[in-house]
């Protein structure tokens, strides 16, 4: 009991130390009586030190390039960030930044204060000279997601990750594996330039002059015509323990590859077996065995919901994944909703376990009449179509309502006759008014049909919060289903919507089993009692033995 009471005792004493407390209640001018009450409080802990400063880069190496040195940093709880550069000027800074220096060495300062005014700081001496170490770049710096060598010491350059190089034909990424890119022909000058290619339809490392990117890597080819590429190793086809194809989608071709030299891509003709597998067998009587192939594919995803304001886009993601053992094409293309979507692709090659993300579009014009829309984006290849049911909310452009609608997870999988139960949340967004809104309550099949509606009134002040219960249509058959809620005041249309299942109603199959059952053992018995009547032995007696 007294470890418990120090314990106490030296907590309060910890805040009182560090921080302060303040209790703000939740009407003003309340006062602490004792007495029980049920009025919200909330407490606030301000704890008061200096703040958390972590200096990233640069370190303590030596860096061959003097512009455009990169400053990162992570400062917690801090108002104001500064550096300078030894004896120099401080400079206040809000981001990690880029910083020109002389060549030789130099100590950079960075601080930090709370707004107690405690203060943090760090430093590091750093040693910037070109005539050790050099490296050409400039066909690459700055495109797209290319990783800036530039910024790095020649430490860091011996040891990189997640390294890539991009031009506008196509990719180079090695992954997380760890790059030795000063492990070149020439120890103290690297050519990137001159010994790496990005080309129309080719990407090509010469690893004799550049050993440490002799590595694994995943290439990209872009802008490309052809239908089903096949991939080429130095020319020929290359082999499946070389080359490994991810996906084709868009003119746009990703692949592993195991090793650096040159690689491209060509037509896939009649004869050309790529990297997809095949049949295998022998001559000369020796018969001949299958490889046996699986086509199949997955969706991360079988039903999506958006909701768009007139006027307004947003961006969806489908991952397709290929579970089969051979490469498969797929087609996609939307149903019944074609005018809101664009789709990044309407064709795709995926090669074995790869997986593709399929970037959908949904488009709202300004004209677009607030409902509900449902569809579908049907995929579909190696004898297999799959769907994800997409539910598409158009609201007015400039809504003085939101509506929230959740279903529990309970209710999510219901049967026909049941009741369903959704949690309702309504938010007056631009008035200090009631207003009175009109709610309708739609269930709507994959097909968009209406199969069940209800409406009422209902006023709201600031936000209101209930549970709504409807009851499931008994002859609704088992699928995937959409309730709509949909807030109505004057011109203005607010809603949400939510999916849910309707499962097979319960006993549909089990008395057809119970009276079979029950049937043949009936059957049984009567085969049972007719055989055994069937060999009982039969007496005949005489009546002079009575006599």
């Amino acid at each position: 009991m007294k470890n418990i009471r120090g314990a106490i005792v030296f907590a309060i004493l910890f805040v009182m130390f560090m921080g302060f407390v303040s209790i703000t209640g939740a009407e003003e001018n309340s006062s602490i009586t004792g007495k029980a009450t049920t009025q919200q409080a909330t407490i606030s802990i301000v704890v008061v030190g200096a703040p958390s400063l972590i200096l990233h880069s640069p370190k303590n190496h030596s860096y061959f390039n003097a512009t455009a040195l990169f400053l990162n940093y992570t400062a917690t709880n801090a108002v104001t960030v500064w550096y300078r550069l030894g004896n120099g000027t401080n400079i206040t800074i809000t981001t990690p930044l880029t910083f020109n220096v002389s060549f030789g060495s130099h100590t950079l300062f960075l601080f930090a204060n709370s707004s107690s005014g405690l203060q943090s700081s760090k430093n590091v001496t750093f040693y910037v000279n070109a005539s050790f170490f050099s490296i050409s770049f400039g066909n690459f710096s700055g495109f797209g997601n290319t990783t800036n060598l530039t910024q790095y010491s020649f430490e860091e350059l011996q040891n990189l990750t997640n390294v890539k190089f991009e031009k506008s034909y196509g990719k180079i990424f090695f992954g997380n594996q760890p790059i030795n890119l000063t492990n070149s022909a020439n120890s103290t000058y690297v050519n990137f330039d001159q010994y790496i290619t990005i080309s129309n339809n080719k990407i090509e490392i010469n690893s004799s002059q550049l050993a440490g990117l002799n590595k694994s890597a995943t290439l990209t080819l872009e802008n490309l015509t052809f239908s089903d590429p096949a991939l080429l190793v130095d020319g020929a086809t290359c082999p499946s323990t070389i080359c490994t194809l991810i996906s084709y989608a868009s003119g746009v071709l990703t692949f592993n590859v195991s090793h650096f030299t040159a690689y491209s891509s060509e037509e896939t003709s009649s004869g050309t077996t790529g990297t997809t597998g095949g049949t295998t067998g022998g001559g000369g009587g020796g018969g001949s065995s299958t490889i046996k192939t699986i086509k199949d594919f997955s969706l991360n995803t079988e039903q999506i919901s958006v909701k768009l304001r007139q006027g307004e886009t947003k961006r969806e993601e489908v991952i397709i994944t290929n579970n089969g053992s051979q490469k498969i094409e797929l087609s996609i293309s939307p149903y019944k909703i074609e005018k809101f979507l664009k789709l990044e692709t309407e064709k795709v090659i995926l090669g074995p376990g790869a997986s593709y993300t399929l970037f959908v579009d949904v488009l709202a014009e300004g004209e677009t009449i607030p409902n509900l829309y449902i569809g579908k984006i049907i995929v579909s290849g190696g004898g297999i179509t799959k769907e994800v049911l997409l539910a598409i909310e158009i609201v007015s452009k400039n809504p003085l309502m939101d509506v929230k609608v959740e279903i529990p997870d309970r209710f999510l999988h219901v049967k026909g006759g049941e009741n369903i139960v959704a949690s309702l949340l309504l938010y007056n967004l631009g008035r200090t008014n009631r207003i009175d809104a009109v709610i309708d309550y739609q269930i709507r099949n994959s097909e968009d049909v209406i199969v069940y509606t209800e409406q009422e009134t209902i006023a709201v002040e600031t936000q209101t919060s209930f549970l709504k219960t409807l009851k499931i249509p008994k002859s609704l058959p088992p699928g995937s289903y959409n309730l709509y809620v949909r807030a109505t005041y004057g011109e203005q249309v607010a809603s949400a919507s939510a999916w849910f299942v309707v499962t097979p109603a319960a006993g549909g199959l089990l008395p057809i089993v119970f009276l079979s059952l029950v049937g043949l053992m009936i059957v049984f018995v009567i085969i049972v009692v007719f055989m055994l009547r069937r060999n009982k032995p039969r007496f005949s007696y005489s009546k002079s033995r009575f006599k």
